[in-house]
């Protein structure tokens, strides 16, 4: 049996997907991986960007921190002014901090240089320092002149941050982070850078320090300028590594942070303890000792082209469901033909030979070949009815030919027994002889038909059982029990007698109390008779050969006209599931039993009636 193979329709199918939409998923796929790395690629390029620059506006504040110390350093006009303020400054006057005019300096005098030094200062601070920035110089002995106003200060902590860096004896330095000490503005961290200031003239003489106070949120401000989300974290560590400042998600803490710092100055891409992947920036602020730590999660920088990738994938997923949808679509009207074609086919490989013509709507080969199935169809149809017509015209003219083999040698001694009875005083006997004789030729040589009624059989084996009884004397009975409503029933003539007669053959002579019983009855719609006798009886080959016609009696009233013969009568008259069965066993009988539809008899028209 040939192993059954994917039908039409899916190969067709998995061409497509094969040919079309698994090449075009797995060119997107690519062009997709490659422009996806290409954008990644950007994305970490803008992301070092960005960071590089935080870290060039760091040092840039720094920087501008410096310059702006260098440059009033070198001032004249500041470096004159504070110059002729120290040298009306007694030399036992003790260091003090204060905004209030001394006693060695007249108002005016102070008014001016007050005003003046502000102007200076303001300037400065406009130019080159940031916005939140203040600046201040304290004079040798502690008069501060400043940007905000002198009477919003907090000295304790001016002191403390001033005086932090006099141990090293250091001329510029950064404080450590402290709170603020301008009153007036946010408490907020701050640091502060302090330069000593010299006299030009004299440079080894001391006039006053350079005092420049940024709030930490400087460093933070930066951070944000180059962020458009607050996904991020700013760790600020003094010269002691210990957290100045933190800013941001909070995904990572401060210690962890430093870690990674120290671990990996130099990377750019690092990963958490938590699996994690983040662009780390680590920098180190030489003039201050702090270590500034930025970073950014690798996911946040690419939640973009994580949202992009959903996007195209779904469209992409959405186009290739749509494109199969209207390729099966396609492919179903275009193969409807065929199944239609195909279903056709298989009706008529199950028997279903009076199938209407295949319906075309196409004129394409599919069309075409429908066409010729149809024109197949109906010449297998007409041939049939040949064969069909031919075959029964065949059995016709075979039961004809079997009709007429009658038995010369039975017509003999029938005509002998006559003469004998001749000779013998009982014309009453010779009269009915040459009756029965005379019905049994009648009704086997009519060849009008081959149907009569069951009542008109049953004379014609009557008529047979006359001769009989004649021939061989009373060593033989026959009984009847038939229904009477049979009569009226239809039948194929010479059905009953030879099955008669081979019941009277062959136990005549093997039985001395030979006696037939035929029984008549109406069942589910069919006419049955079972002729039953008490002869010798056969075993199952004898049945066999019997049933096969392989067993000829030359004694027979029809010579061939035997059980096989009524056998295939009948079946091609009514069908294959009607027809003779026997039952026998040896020394117990044999039972026949004849099925046949129960047809209502209808007498033929008479000859001169047909046209």
């Amino acid at each position: 049996m040939l192993k059954k193979s994917p039908s039409f329709y899916m190969k067709i199918l998995l061409t497509i997907i094969l040919c079309f939409i698994l090449p075009l998923s797995l060119l997107f796929l690519y062009g997709y991986a490659r422009m996806e790395h290409t954008i990644a690629q950007k994305v970490e390029q803008l992301t070092e960007n960005e960071l590089q620059k935080i870290e060039t506006d760091v040092r840039d504040l720094i920087d501008r921190l410096n310059r702006t110390a260098a440059y009033m350093s070198t001032d004249n006009r500041l470096n004159d002014l504070m110059r002729t303020y120290v040298s009306q400054v007694p030399k036992d006057a003790a260091f003090s901090f204060s905004n209030a005019r001394p006693d060695y300096v007249s108002a005016y005098d102070y008014l001016l240089l007050a005003t003046e030094m502000r102007t200076i200062l303001q300037n400065y601070a406009a130019n080159w320092l940031d916005a939140s920035s203040q600046a201040s110089i304290i004079l040798s002995d502690g008069q501060v002149f400043s940007t905000w106003p002198s009477y919003n200060t907090d000295f304790s902590i001016l002191e403390e941050t001033i005086f932090q860096g006099h141990e090293n004896g250091a001329d510029g330095y950064f404080s450590e982070p402290h709170p603020t000490f301008i009153l007036f503005t946010e408490n907020s961290s701050c640091f502060t850078y302090v330069k000593r200031l010299y006299d030009i003239q004299s440079p080894k003489t001391s006039l006053g320090v350079l005092v420049v106070t940024t709030p930490i949120s400087v460093i933070q401000d930066i951070a944000r300028r180059y962020q458009s989300s607050d996904d991020f974290s700013l760790y600020l560590f003094d010269q002691e590594r210990k957290t100045v400042l933190a800013e941001g998600a909070g995904y990572i803490s401060a210690e962890e942070a430093l870690s990674l710092c120290q671990k990996q100055p130099d990377s750019r891409k690092v990963r958490t303890t938590a699996g994690r992947v983040l662009f780390l920036n680590c920098m180190d602020i030489p003039e201050t000792g702090w270590l500034l730590c930025y970073m950014i999660p690798h996911d946040i920088v690419f939640a973009e082209i994580h949202h992009l990738r959903q996007a195209v994938i779904a469209a992409f997923a959405f186009l290739l469901i749509l494109i199969s949808l209207v390729s099966f679509l396609i492919i179903y009207q275009l193969l409807r033909p065929i199944r239609v074609l195909q279903k056709g086919m298989q009706e008529v490989e199950n028997g279903a030979w009076d199938l209407p013509p295949l319906p075309c709507a196409s004129h394409d080969e599919v069309g075409m070949i429908t066409v010729g199935f149809n024109r197949l169809m109906g010449e297998l149809r007409s041939l049939i009815a040949q064969i069909q017509e031919s075959e029964k015209q065949k059995g016709e003219l075979r039961f004809e030919m079997l009709l007429a083999q009658i038995n010369p040698h039975f017509l003999f001694n029938v005509l002998n027994s006559i003469k004998w009875m001749a000779t013998m005083i009982h014309a009453d006997n010779i009269t009915n002889t040459i009756r029965s004789l005379a019905r049994l030729l009648e009704i086997s040589m009519n060849r009008q038909s081959d149907i009569l009624s069951i009542q008109d059989e049953l004379l014609n084996l009557q008529s047979y059982l006359d001769i009989q009884s004649v021939r061989y004397g009373d060593i033989f009975t026959v009984k009847y029990d038939i229904d009477a409503e049979l009569g009226q029933y239809e039948t194929l003539k010479l059905v009953f007698q030879p099955v008669v007669e081979n019941a009277v053959i062959h136990n005549i002579l093997e039985v001395s109390d030979l006696c037939i019983t035929i029984q008549g009855r109406l069942e589910d719609g069919d006419v049955v008779f079972m002729i039953t006798d008490n002869g010798k009886g056969m075993d199952s080959q004898q049945i066999q050969q019997l049933l096969a016609g392989k067993q000829r009696n030359e004694r027979s009233v029809f010579r061939g006209i035997g059980i096989t013969n009524v056998q295939q009568r009948i079946q091609i008259k009514y069908g294959p599931q009607y027809g003779i069965s026997l039952q026998s066993e040896p020394g117990r009988g044999t039972c026949v039993t004849i099925r046949f539809p129960a047809v209502p008899f209808q007498p033929p028209a008479p000859a001169g009636d047909k046209i």
